[in-house]
């Protein structure tokens, strides 16, 4: 685990680089420390969502918590634009229209996205470990919320049945039985509820981990995770150049931006378009997630931060087993 000082330094880095305008409350742990910028919605999400194809400019503000350095925007999408946004995510036409806007996604690096043997490997790795640590119960009935394909159950994890609910609708692996409606899960006693990598796409916090909670009980055990990323920080250079410079300079070859990486730190940091609204609008830091879930009447048994490393490079993961206060 990342050393929480060290942690502590980087949240406070920002706040000393960032000159912004103070509003609203913190959607992770509602302090009224709130700082803003300018910036606005990416062309992909503009066209996907909204239909925009001219160029025209959809502004928003980003918002950072000095409190618990959690990052989030002002634009918080409805369930009608969630389901246009992922409503066959990462199908051929999804791909085609992203790759308009940010030409590094191409069909490889799309499929790669869900069948990184590499990262997936490595974070089943860390699940099990985490799960075999914690859990000594049986696990009859387990459920990934927002799980995709449900490519994420841990194979050296006993769970009975696997199932997954997904919004997407995409056909699940075999083995995984996918849950039509969230009606249909709630006819179902879950011992054990995962929701990776799903919290930093969601508009309506407080809403949808009241549905993730509807699902379990008191002796249900949840695991959240992560990504440990911020439009501020300039750790993962690569992803970054990717998704921010790239925005901003559409037909820039990958060798160039590559080697700009410390140009395109500096300009995150401090350009006005840059930390555009794109599909991740929640960026967490431990201490948001934990203040988040505890505020939802959760316990925390674990929260670290963890590395793991893959095809697409290393990537820092925020991991959470907890269970309903009883």
């Amino acid at each position: 685990m990342k050393n929480e000082r060290v942690i502590t330094n980087e949240i406070n880095s920002i706040n000393n680089t960032l000159d912004l305008e103070k509003k609203n409350n913190c959607l992770a742990c509602k302090n009224e420390k709130i700082i803003s910028r300018d910036t606005i919605v990416t062309g992909f999400l503009s066209e996907r969502i909204f239909g925009i194809t001219d160029g025209s400019l959809i502004p928003v503000k980003i918002y950072y918590c000095t409190n618990c350095g959690f990052t989030s925007y002002d634009r918080r999408l409805s369930e009608n634009e969630e389901k246009k946004l992922y409503s066959g995510y990462r199908s051929e036409e999804y791909q085609l229209m992203r790759q308009k806007y940010e030409e590094f996604y191409t069909k490889d690096f799309n499929y790669l996205l869900g069948h990184d043997e590499k990262g997936l490997q490595a974070k089943e790795s860390l699940l099990s470990e985490i799960l075999i640590k914690h859990i000594h119960n049986h696990i009859y009935n387990g459920l990934d919320y927002g799980g995709d394909l449900g490519q994420r159950y841990p194979q050296n994890f006993p769970i009975d049945n696997k199932y997954v609910y997904d919004i997407s609708g995409v056909k699940p692996l075999e083995g995984i039985i996918s849950l039509a409606s969230y009606d249909m899960a709630k006819t179902i006693d879950f011992d054990f509820i995962m929701c990776n990598h799903t919290l930093e796409h969601i508009a309506d916090l407080d809403s949808f981990i009241e549905l993730v909670k509807g699902l379990g009980n008191i002796n249900t055990w949840f695991y959240f995770e992560v990504p440990f990323d911020s439009p501020f920080y300039p750790w993962s250079p690569e992803k970054r150049i990717r998704n921010q410079f790239t925005l901003q300079l559409q037909r820039m070859k990958r060798y160039l931006y590559l080697r700009l990486e410390k140009v395109g730190t500096i300009l995150a940091k401090r350009g006005h378009y840059f930390c555009q609204m794109h599909e991740h609008v929640n960026f967490f830091t431990p201490y948001a997630l934990k203040e988040f879930l505890e505020r939802h009447d959760f316990k925390i048994y674990f929260n670290e931060v963890n590395i793991t490393d893959g095809n697409l490079g290393k990537v820092r993961l925020i991991s959470i087993l907890c269970k309903l206060n009883q």
